[in-house]
């Protein structure tokens, strides 16, 4: 599987590997995507965050009641995607769900302020919550 890939690569080359990840995502691929797809690599950010909102379905995973921490920070890498006006791969107002998903973040945001001065560690493909150990 494609997701094996995600482990050291940066860049373009994370770049075309969320592309195709999102060509027609399986809830385990969406799973990585809001968790794993942004991090440190502003460059990835820049160019997938209206992707990886639009196809990881990032309202409903923000719009329950309690979320891992995993998934708040990388909800917080890709709403910071967003908030870049003019990102050559689209902004917040391009994204339809993006005052909503704001909104959740920002729910999610006071329960957890203190995740969003820690330093965000490196997770690879293996501990990816949901992830069957042979699916992956």
């Amino acid at each position: 599987m494609l997701i094996r890939l995600c482990d050291g690569v940066t860049l373009w080359g994370k770049i075309a590997i969320i592309e195709r990840f999102c060509q027609d995502p399986s809830p385990i691929v969406r799973d990585w995507l809001l968790r794993f797809a942004i991090d440190s690599d502003g460059l990835a950010a820049m160019y997938c965050s209206l992707l990886i909102a639009e196809k990881g379905h990032l309202l409903d995973a923000l719009a329950v009641p309690e979320i891992d921490d995993p998934l708040f920070l990388g909800a917080s890498g890709i709403i910071s995607g967003l908030l870049d006006a003019g990102a050559p791969g689209g902004d917040i107002s391009d994204y339809a769900d993006g005052q909503a998903a704001v909104e959740a973040w920002l729910t999610q945001a006071e329960q957890r302020a203190p995740l969003l001065t820690t330093p965000r560690p490196a997770t690879p493909w293996r501990q990816t919550p949901g992830c069957p150990p042979r699916a992956c």
